[in-house]
């Protein structure tokens, strides 16, 4: 943890400052020290890697399993809990689908009252003024 005035401990290269080649040396550098840790990685036998493999199908599926068996009685939980209350089965509308025919329409136009900006009130279901 740094307290107040204390350096920082590590020095960062700043690129802005140096030239192409300088960013290639420090690149090169770098890839150069990455191969040379991955050569001191001890890599699991095929052995090794073929166990861990099936440790992880394994769990993935029972996983999998226990999700598909969760669903399957949280859906049908609900199902015989909705069951319980009675309740009437609504037609699906389409967005945009007519449920008011035209007559309706005709009839809540006249009467439909509106108020101008002088107060008046029409029932025709025009605005009369100045629209202000």
């Amino acid at each position: 943890m740094l307290w107040r005035n204390q350096e920082f401990p590590y020095t960062l290269p700043d690129f802005r400052f140096h030239s192409i080649p300088y960013s290639l040396t420090y690149m090169s550098n770098f890839i150069t020290e990455a191969t040379g840790e991955l050569e001191h990685v001890v890599w699991p036998t095929p052995t090794e890697n073929k166990k861990y493999m099936m440790y992880t199908i394994g769990v993935i599926v029972v996983i999998g399993a226990f999700l598909a068996v969760l669903g399957f009685f949280v859906t049908n939980g609900l199902s015989l809990a909705r069951a319980q209350f009675p309740h009437e089965i609504v037609a699906p509308t389409v967005s945009g689908e007519d449920t008011v025919n035209q007559a309706e329409l005709d009839n809540l136009l006249q009467n439909i009252k509106v108020t101008t900006d002088t107060g008046a009130q029409t029932s025709t279901g025009v605005i009369t003024g100045s629209g202000k």
